[in-house]
């Protein structure tokens, strides 16, 4: 119990603490105008449209605070919108990508950052949306909103959710699992078995707990028609013959072994071309750096239109939401979080976005929260674990001359996938029988 008002306090702390510097340089001075309505949304004074919407109809609100959240809920939305045509369908996020790329889900309503997490704030701010259902998407970060709706009697469920290993000992979990945050659940739907466990050792109990499946194996959202493929290719002048080499969600410091097993690959593979997204934009100008330092020559996504890529151009891409479409160009991939491991736990970058495009998949050995996935891509060729530099050059050159190599894995790739598939519409029917049984009480 200290331990809980101590980190709760801690929070309220740093929050009351940024809040004047936040109002001036956001507010008083900012010109942005997500910045403006991003400060009031975090203090739960929403816009006239949100409570206008929600006075005059019932309100289901999802929480999907992080990119790898709203990607999955692309087919998900629309479904739910579909079925309950009468309900605003409203979405909170918790960063500017985020919030960027969700704009794109026609099925919603509204979307708003989620308010600050303390009592006051986020009881007001639910008892001006006043949700029949508030579904929260893999992670929990914010317990107190939990908490607020389950005293006004807000029906709360939790989908799509991992917790594999131990990870769940994580800093980012400490005011969660302090506040017993699985409590507050009316239902959890996790992605497979060993989250079930995870969830159990905690103390969830078992007939809140199902597995549900991973919603992130959502083939509408990544799935691009051949003309659009072929007028990327185009904007990236990649020829037909070209040997597309994508490394995505790249941290910092995995950029000098893509780089490296890249320009070493080049001798061997003349039409090898290397498309670099980093995982995060403020990383896009080390990233720089590196390839000036490397003499190598690049273009930057945002400077496409400005002029032609040159046939041996790196693309660098410095915007958010593209990375799934340059997967269905690709020829070979890596994914990135998994050379140099950005915490102790080691989970890795989801893998689920570019297996679903089912071509070959590089990565690192710290892919924790994926072992069982990995397992088996590297029960075909175990290459497909690299470290170094020489290690990324060989294998981009195996598979390159490997036509029957390649073939087993994109099999492989196909089984897993289809092994997965129905996770959206477990998790729908969840949704569809809380609904159900409240309109019903």
């Amino acid at each position: 119990m200290i331990k809980k008002y101590f980190l709760q306090a801690k929070y309220n702390l740093r929050v009351f603490a940024i809040t004047p510097v936040t109002f001036f340089k956001r507010v008083v001075f900012g010109k942005d105008p997500y910045w403006k309505q991003y400060f009031w949304n975090k203090w739960a004074f929403f816009p006239k449209e949100l409570l206008r919407m929600a006075k005059n109809r019932k309100t289901i609100w999802i929480d999907a605070l992080g990119g790898g959240e709203v990607t999955q809920i692309y087919t998900f939305t629309g479904l739910i919108k579909s079925e309950f045509p009468g309900y605003n369908l409203i979405l909170s996020t918790n960063n500017v990508d985020s919030f960027k790329f969700a704009s794109n889900l026609q099925a919603l309503d509204f979307i708003f950052d989620i308010p600050w997490d303390i009592s006051f704030v986020m009881r007001k701010a639910l008892k001006a949306i006043r949700p029949e259902l508030l579904i929260v998407i893999d992670q929990v970060r914010f317990p107190v909103i939990l908490k607020e709706a389950k005293k006004l009697g807000i029906k709360t469920i939790l989908i799509s959710a991992a917790m594999a290993n131990s990870y769940y000992r994580s800093d980012y979990w400490a005011r969660p699992l302090v506040y017993g945050f699985h409590r507050y659940f009316d239902f959890i739907g996790v992605t497979e078995e060993r989250d079930k466990q995870a969830y159990l050792s905690i103390g969830a109990t078992p007939d809140k707990v199902k597995v549900t499946g991973n919603m992130k194996y959502d083939e509408n959202y990544i799935r691009i028609s051949e003309e659009e493929k072929q007028r990327l290719r185009e904007k990236l002048n990649l020829h037909p013959d070209d040997y597309v080499f994508v490394a995505g969600s790249i941290h910092l410091r995995e950029e000098d072994i893509i780089l490296e097993g890249y320009s070493r690959a080049k001798r061997i593979i003349p039409n090898i071309r290397l498309i670099l997204v980093p995982r995060y934009m403020n990383a896009v100008s080390n990233m720089e750096n590196t390839l000036r330092r490397m003499q190598l020559d690049f273009i930057k996504w945002t400077e496409l239109n400005l002029w032609p890529v040159l046939k041996d151009e790196i693309i660098l891409v410095d915007t958010f939401g593209e990375l799934s479409r340059l997967y269905a160009i690709a020829s070979v991939i890596f994914i990135g979080n998994s050379i140099f491991p950005r915490d102790k736990f080691a989970l890795g970058q989801n893998i689920v976005e570019p297996l679903l495009h089912q071509q070959p998949i590089f990565f690192g050995k710290h892919m924790n929260k994926w072992r069982n996935i990995i397992d088996e891509l590297k029960y075909i060729w175990n290459g497909l674990q690299i470290e170094t530099a020489q290690e990324l050059c060989d294998g981009l050159a195996t598979l390159q001359r490997d036509s029957d190599l390649c073939l087993a894995l994109r099999n492989k790739c196909r089984e897993i996938v289809e092994r997965n598939k129905d996770g959206i519409t477990n998790n729908l029917q969840l949704v569809r029988k809380l609904i159900n049984n409240h309109e019903g009480n």
